[in-house]
């Protein structure tokens, strides 16, 4: 590769390249805003040992007061303790290989192999790149519960850490096997036009490291400019972990009670976020948006505007133009001395005849 070519074109390959071990598998401080450190009610929010944060304790809330609630994590799935080598997870799902596949392996690595020793790392490795990602990613699942333990709602949260990796292209490798939406996501980012996210070689031909603090690549030149223009192009990737909020439902019978400001606003003190400067959301109904001219289309828009509208008041700010906000957990951040109605709206990208607008995720 020639000096000076793309950090992210190092070491990976594009996910509709791959051919993943999972088909053999398959053949088997505002007034307006909660302040991120204190709970509504202004006593300190703190972390168990279990990984759940709760209210100090107290009588029934009053009429128009919040209800005490706590967080516990129920699930997690991913990250170290579910990652297999690329070797073992071959090996594990060999016997489920039928011609089909074997012949799109094959296209996968460049040449034919009677068995897995036929098969070196890089080879394996290409050949599931979801699998090579689920280190640096958990996924955990979070109950929303009253003081008496009922279950009212639930968040998920994606945890995505790539400290510990050795290719700068990983970045994208990890948003791109997760789902189409956070294909997008990742492609906020810049790959080309930033010196600090080239890939230099030294004399001897080895890559160096890239300069980009933390390892992650900047906002693209673009989203930066656009918007509100409160976001740095190096802030959302120069410290670890990324926590992008997956999903937030809370049962309709305890909707408009500020449960879902309370949850952001104790979010932070899990301990399995911290460490995270900013929340990551793609607010807006959990299904698609359905035909412009069917019957539901006009509901669908009231409940993304409302949702869209709950986060703002949260804290969370629109990044660029996007479909993408930021919730900066600082509460000195420039986008917090930005006002709910001032935020940036949506600006859809022009995109190619036959690719529709993406569905959105996170509901209250």
């Amino acid at each position: 590769m020639a000096s000076g070519s793309s950090a992210r074109s190092a070491g990976k390959r594009k996910k509709s390249d791959a051919t993943t071990a999972s088909e053999a598998r398959s053949t088997k401080k505002r007034k307006s805003e909660p302040d991120l450190k204190k709970t509504t009610t202004g006593s300190t929010s703190s972390a168990s040992k279990h990984g759940s944060t709760r209210q100090s304790k107290s009588k029934q809330p009053k009429e128009g007061s919040v209800p005490d609630i706590r967080l516990v994590v129920t699930g997690e799935s991913g990250g170290q303790k579910d990652y297999m080598s690329a070797h073992e997870r071959l090996k594990a799902n060999y016997d489920y290989i039928d011609e089909d596949l074997r012949e799109r392996i094959e296209d996968t690595v460049g040449h034919s192999f009677d068995s897995l020793s036929d098969l070196d790392d890089d080879d394996l490795e290409s050949i599931d790149p979801e699998g090579e990602m689920e280190r640096f990613k958990t996924e955990y699942t979070i109950s929303i519960r009253t003081a008496e333990g009922a279950n009212i709602g639930q968040v998920n949260v994606l945890v995505v850490d790539l400290s510990e990796s050795d290719d700068y292209g990983n970045f994208w490798t990890c948003w791109e096997t997760q789902s189409p939406d956070l294909t997008e996501f990742g492609e906020l980012f810049d790959d080309k036009n930033d010196d600090r996210c080239m890939i230099k070689y030294n004399a001897d031909g080895t890559a160096q490291e890239p300069e980009a603090e933390g390892g992650g690549p900047p906002l693209s030149a673009k989203v930066e400019s656009a918007g509100t223009k409160c976001w740095n192009r190096y802030e959302f990737t120069e410290v670890q972990p990324l926590v992008f909020v997956l999903k937030l439902t809370i049962k309709p019978e305890w909707q408009g009670k500020g449960i879902g400001s309370t949850v952001y606003a104790y979010l932070p003190s899990l301990k399995k976020l911290r460490g995270a400067k900013f929340f990551f959301a793609k607010p807006g109904p959990l299904e698609r948006a359905p035909g412009v001219k069917l019957p539901g289309y006009q509901d669908w828009l009231e409940r993304d505007r409302r949702i869209c509208e709950f986060h703002r008041r949260v804290g969370f700010r629109r990044i660029g133009n996007s479909q993408f906000f930021a919730l900066a957990l600082n509460s000195a951040h420039p986008s917090r001395a930005i006002e709910p109605e001032d935020d940036a709206e949506y600006v859809p990208e022009k995109r190619p005849k036959g690719k529709t607008k993406l569905s959105k995720w996170v509901e209250v």
